[in-house]
């Protein structure tokens, strides 16, 4: 769900390329473009997503409580001048409708989930370019339905995963995905790092069970 958030952000700040508030109204410095704000799409996908898949307190608590916070993000960009209403309320309707998108789509299968991914990722680099952002969404997204393909083919669905060997990994496959971004590598090893990066955290269960 979060890796469909990203390639959405990605792929229509592409498409719309908005400019923010001037420079003069804002208190801290941003970058990029400004519609549909990326904090309001993300925090929806991530609040709406925990909302709709906990089974803590009441259906309506949860709700309210993820809406709660989508506001308070929402409120803090608007705040420090960084976006418009419009960039704020747009973003927040896309992460509502990515939540809705998913969960109907992985209700018949989750594989589907990583496919809409690679889609919307791919669309971004078409329409964006080859930017990194673009290319560590389509690399993430891509890694996560080859890992989460064989889970699937080692019945390794819903297998735990052992502490140490699991935070390892993804410490290891995050961090040198993280460097690839911060070193300004091209878009090759950007793509390659986010995928290997992708395939692990999704394929842990599976790679367990090759390691025994």
């Amino acid at each position: 769900m979060v890796g469909v958030g990203l390639a959405a952000i990605v792929l229509l700040k592409g498409m719309f390329a908005a400019p923010r508030p001037p420079a003069s109204v804002a208190h801290v410095t941003a970058h990029g473009t400004g519609f549909p704000s990326g904090h309001a799409i993300g925090s929806a996908v991530l609040y709406g997503g925990l909302a709709a898949l906990l089974d803590v307190g009441g259906r309506r608590q949860r709700y309210a409580a993820g809406a709660a916070m989508v506001v308070v993000v929402s409120a803090t960009r608007l705040a420090l001048g960084v976006h418009y209403l419009v960039d704020v309320v747009a973003g927040a309707g896309v992460g509502v409708a990515v939540v809705g998108g998913v969960l109907a789509v992985t209700r018949r299968r989750v594989g589907y989930g990583f496919g809409l991914a690679v889609i919307l990722a791919a669309g971004a680099v078409a329409v964006a370019g080859p930017t990194t952002d673009a290319v560590a969404a389509l690399g993430g997204a891509a890694g996560g339905l080859v890992g989460w393909r064989i889970v699937a083919a080692r019945g390794a669905v819903g297998r735990a995963v052992r502490p140490v060997a699991g935070v390892g990994a993804v410490v290891a496959a995050g961090g040198v995905a993280a460097a690839s971004v911060g070193v300004g590598a091209g878009a090759i090893p950007v793509f390659g790092a986010h995928a290997a990066a992708g395939a692990v955290f999704v394929g842990l269960p599976a790679a367990q069970n090759f390691s025994r």
